[in-house]
């Protein structure tokens, strides 16, 4: 049996028993890699399924809140751009909506009708829904209704299929009576403040009253995740043909785009961290693995001088590392699964979904992720076994038996076989050199094998640095953040002098040139209130004026659904006038933010016009196609006029004929003073102030300054043109300032007064307007009731990101961990010859005392420095990407972690030496 090489081995039985031998044999090397492989499994698997399980968390709750997923849209969108679309590999979904108009349940409104085809409705509006009964319509004469739709009209415990009568007014002044059998409902999640109730009918129905599928009103467009607004806007024109210079793409980021923003910043640092886990992990279980072969090694080698092949020494260590994949990957697999269906879905559902929904409805469990965490932990192991496998058989036999590690050749220095000056002496010279010597032979120990130093402390601190950067990300990101940089308070108006908006009050109450939207009354109140801090209140002021277009200045504005050659000739010989717009003042700070994002993106805006008063800015909320917007850029310099509103008296006087005549009595009054109102019109018009359009500004465009405008107008439904003035500018118009908004902190400890005495005034201001539906007039805005809405996300992301910077730090800890524990158990034999030439055991103590120092000194070295630098070039990506993000360096944190990894890098050689080797002196 112990003949010479041409011995056979092929007894399959003889080869398992080996290998069971040898695997009971290794059984603590075995153990310290099962227990690593258990413990990637298990951070792979929670810390990828808490991102996943946060962003799903971010999806779901901005869907609901959106009211479906397309964030991307087309007007006016032909069949061919359809067909297009659906044909591009960057764009997951494409539907149709056509909006039909208003219902009314007798005269009670109840919501705004759409109609959507399958995809629309299937794909990106049901997944924003809950509690959906029944089903979308089919028939001409059915419809399905949101449950706020329902309540309006005073039903309150709906049924599938009764009759509910309604009038749509669809079109402009068109309305079709009709008795429709309600055939499902829904749960919404939209802002009741700002959105009406939603309800649907059927293709056929939004056909009989002229909508047309070929050309909806909008085509939903959901693109792939990894792409943003901005983005999708630029491949869009590039790659599909508008009809006409006003059709335009909306682009907006995927909400799983925005919820990537919100957790780490953006794709690009969610890429780099899931990366940064995954080399964790590899070197975890590869520095086990590699660093812990050097008794193995001598095992087979031994094996190979009785002649056992190499294939049969793969069996029989292959069967060894097929025993740690299957014991790791079935106690990290139920691990994994216990921690996220208990801890991981109650936090994030509970906390998440609180308001939107139940909490059962968020299932982040992924059978993929547990399957790839441990596909992904058995091939690190795999590599790791070929790795030592590779060096094994490149070995003589004779060398394998006697091999002791792959210390560097210059770095390898043999002990000298002599007693050690002061063990067991009381010569004080002798004493300190002695332990001058440990010390040196800890530095040469660490060196002795430099790839396993190098791979030690990168791992060490690729996870601290990590950590670190995670808690960057998490309190830099922080909702807080956000919330405070708002003030205490803040005061606006959903009622304005400007005719167009959507605003539905009694018009007569506000439309003269006297009304402000903030009251010289309440701003007088708060100025006085006790508890106001009055060095913080800040204004938004300006005023509303009536336009007249003798060119075409507004024209990208007013033509934007037809911008051909024979509407400009029209718009330019008819102009337009009469219009009202909000003139808001930007003071100079604001101005010269203005000019420097106007320099940095080359925008086609004039400075000198709007600084010195001679101009004007229109800024608009992405309102303009890029078509549109070249119009645009030829329209600066071009002239338009400005005249004040109507006086209050002759609001009073118009108030007062439409409260004592009938409507054909109104209309005759109007006609026999036409020729008396357009002499008067075409005096004002003369009078009127002139100033010039300074550029056209898209607001939404990136790291655009923020600017405070009058809430009525900044919104995509309502009126475009909103214009900025510097007060030199608003002085030549000449008109009296008006208040839109006021924001003010209150001083420390007072805020709960100041917030009660301003719901008080709120409540007696809006008395004054004859206010219907869910028009508020006055509002307040606190930034406590901010904080106390947003407290279940905010401490959901602590939580998370805590986790997740604890998994890393963790990782980090058991390479080290793994590593000396291996290390130490392979240097027995080390550790017996140094006390056979008379090292003593505190000598032996301090000198694995100095070895793990010398690691945690030498990862703080780098953490402090390298790492450092890291952060701060991951702070200012950041700050480009979010412009509330706040760079806070974690000292707390680095001190933390540092003096932690320093008390476990000396106690750790120390407890496992003390514990599990017996050093035996010859």
């Amino acid at each position: 049996m112990f003949g010479g090489r041409n011995i056979s081995n092929k007894n399959t039985e003889i080869i398992k028993e080996l290998a069971k031998a040898y695997y009971q044999a290794n059984r603590g090397r075995n153990r310290i890699l099962t227990g690593a492989a258990i413990c990637g499994i298990v951070v792979l698997c929670t810390v990828f399924t808490i991102a996943f399980g946060k962003v799903e968390a971010e999806y779901l709750k901005a869907a609901r809140e959106n009211g479906g997923l397309a964030t991307t849209y087309l007007e006016r969108g032909s069949k061919e751009q359809y067909c297009a679309l659906k044909n591009l590999d960057y764009i997951r979904e494409v539907g149709k909506e056509i909006d039909v108009g208003g219902a009314y349940f007798e005269e009670t409104f109840c919501g705004e009708i759409r109609a959507l085809d399958q995809t629309a409705w299937e794909k990106l509006t049901v997944p924003a829904y809950t509690e959906i009964q029944g089903e979308y319509p089919k028939k001409g004469k059915e419809i399905m209704l949101s449950r706020r739709a329902l309540a309006a009209i005073g039903i309150e415990e709906p049924a599938l299929g009764m009759e509910i009568p309604l009038k749509i007014e669809y079109r402009l002044f068109y309305e079709k009576k009709e008795v429709f059998t309600l055939s499902g409902y829904f749960t919404d999640y939209l802002n009741p403040d700002t959105s009406q109730p939603l309800g649907y009918v059927s293709q056929v129905f939004a056909e009989e009253l002229g909508g047309d599928f070929d050309r909806p009103d909008y085509l939903q467009i959901l693109q792939k995740d990894g792409i943003s607004g901005e983005t999708i806007e630029q491949r869009l024109y590039a790659d599909i043909d508008t009809q006409d210079k006003g059709q335009r793409f909306v682009g907006g980021n995927t909400f799983t785009y925005k919820a990537m923003e919100k957790f780490t910043g953006g794709w690009k640092i969610a890429i780099v961290c899931g990366i940064l886990i995954l080399v964790s992990v590899f070197l975890l279980i590869q520095n086990v693995m590699h660093f812990s072969m050097q008794k193995e090694i001598r095992q087979y080698g031994l094996l190979q001088t009785i002649g056992t092949t190499p294939r049969q020494l793969r069996v029989i260590f292959m069967r060894q590392v097929l025993r740690v994949v299957v014991i790791a990957g079935t106690l990290g697999g139920m691990i994994s699964i216990f921690l996220i269906q208990t801890a991981l879905t109650k936090i994030l559902g509970a906390l998440y979904l609180q308001f939107f929904g139940k909490a059962k409805e968020l299932y982040i469990f992924r059978p993929e992720i547990l399957a790839a965490s441990i596909l992904f932990v058995a091939v690190t192991i795999w590599i790791a076994a070929g790795w030592t496998l590779r060096r094994l058989l490149h070995l003589a036999p004779v060398e394998a038996m006697h091999y002791i590690g792959e210390a560097g050749r210059a770095r390898k220095k043999a002990y000298r076989r002599r007693a050690f000056p002061g063990a067991g002496k009381r010569n004080r010279k002798k004493h300190i050199a002695a332990y001058g010597e440990v010390l040196r032979m800890a530095g040469r120990n660490l060196l002795r094998y430099p790839w396993r130093f190098a791979f030690t402390i990168f791992s060490l601190f690729l996870g601290i640095t990590t950590a670190l950067g995670t808690s960057v990300i998490g309190n830099g990101l922080d909702q807080t953040n956000e919330i405070q940089a708002k003030p205490d308070f803040a005061l606006a108006s959903s009622v304005s002098a400007n005719e167009m908006s959507q605003t539905r009050v009694d018009w007569t109450l506000c439309s003269h040139n006297q009304f402000s939207p903030i009251s010289e009354n309440l701003l007088n109140s708060i100025e006085s209130m006790n508890g106001v801090n009055k060095e913080t209140i800040k204004l938004t002021q300006g005023a509303y004026f009536q336009i007249r277009d003798f060119g075409t200045a507004l024209y990208p504005f007013a033509s934007a659904e037809n911008l051909d050659e024979k509407a400009y000739q029209e718009y330019k010989e008819k102009g337009i006038w009469g219009n009202g717009v909000t003139v808001q003042i930007a003071d100079e700070a604001y101005l010269e933010k203005l000019e420097k994002f106007v320099k940095k993106h080359s925008l086609h805006i004039e400075m000198d016009l709007l600084r010195d008063g001679e101009g004007f800015l229109l800024i608009h909320d992405h309102r303009l196609s890029p078509e549109a917007q070249k119009l645009g850029n030829q329209a600066v310099g071009l002239p338009l006029s400005f005249r004040p509103l109507r006086s209050k008296e002759e609001a009073d006087e118009r108030r007062e004929l439409i409260e004592r005549l009938t409507p054909g009595e109104l209309a005759d009054w109007d006609n026999r003073h036409q020729d008396e109102w357009e002499a008067e019109e075409k005096e004002a018009w003369e009078n009127a102030v002139t100033m010039k359009v300074a550029g056209y500004l898209d607001t939404r465009r990136k790291d655009f300054p923020p600017l405070t405008v009058e809430e009525c107008y900044y919104d995509e439904e309502r009126l475009p043109i909103y214009l900025l003035v510097s007060g030199k500018g608003f002085e030549k118009l000449g008109e009296s300032v008006k208040t839109f908004s006021v924001s003010f902190d209150a001083r420390k400890g007072k805020e709960p007064i100041v917030k009660q005495a301003l719901q008080k005034l709120i409540k007696e201001e809006n008395s004054s307007f004859l206010l219907t539906g869910n028009e508020k007039g006055v509002h307040m805005t606190a930034k406590s009731e901010l904080m106390s809405e947003a407290k279940g996300t905010i401490q959901t992301n602590r939580i998370i990101m805590g986790a997740l910077s604890a998994a890393l730090i963790f990782m980090g800890i058991m390479n080290y961990f793994n590593i000396m524990a291996t290390s130490l158990t392979a240097r027995e034999l080390e550790f017996s010859a140094l006390r056979s030439i008379g090292m003593t055991a505190r000598q032996l103590k301090v000198m694995l005392l100095a070895e793990g120092l010398g690691y945690a000194l030498t990862t703080a070295g780098l953490v402090c420095s390298l790492g450092t630098g890291i952060l701060y070039l991951l702070s200012i990506y950041l700050k480009a990407q979010a412009a509330y993000f706040v760079f806070l360096f974690p000292y707390a944190a680095m001190g933390g972690i540092l003096a932690a990894l320093t008390g476990i890098c000396v106690w750790l050689p120390l407890g496992i030496y003390k514990g599990s080797v017996a050093v035996q002196v010859p």
